[in-house]
């Protein structure tokens, strides 16, 4: 039997994994205030963020390396759904994608929970 792991209730399906894309912030580096429009295409263009849960169809006879619950990942940008939830007292974004979607894992920085 494989394995499930779920994310605050959110368990995914079949072959799906769910993300935590990292934070689109809503200030430039200069300072001025991005508009929520902008924003939210921001966040489907996202393409990392830290593997918080998949099912059992996931990386199923896949080769190379499988990734893991807490790895940072790369997937493909506008894949998936985009999901609201709470994490403490900030709303994040949680991706729900194939697992062939994810195209590698980020081993460049540790993660340090953003």
């Amino acid at each position: 039997m494989g394995e499930e792991i779920d994310y605050q209730g959110i368990v995914p399906l079949e072959f799906k994994a769910a993300i935590l894309i990292d934070d689109v912030k809503d200030q430039s580096a200069g300072g001025l205030y991005i508009p929520e429009s902008v924003l939210s295409k921001m966040e489907h263009q996202a393409d990392r963020g830290e593997l918080v849960a998949f099912n059992e169809g996931f990386w199923l006879k896949k080769p190379g390396p499988k990734p893991e619950i807490g790895d940072r990942v790369i997937f493909n940008s506008y894949k998936g759904l985009l999901i609201p939830i709470k994490v403490g007292e900030v709303t994040r974004k949680l991706r729900l994608v194939n697992d062939e979607d994810i195209i590698a894992i980020d081993r460049s920085k540790k993660n340090d929970g953003k």
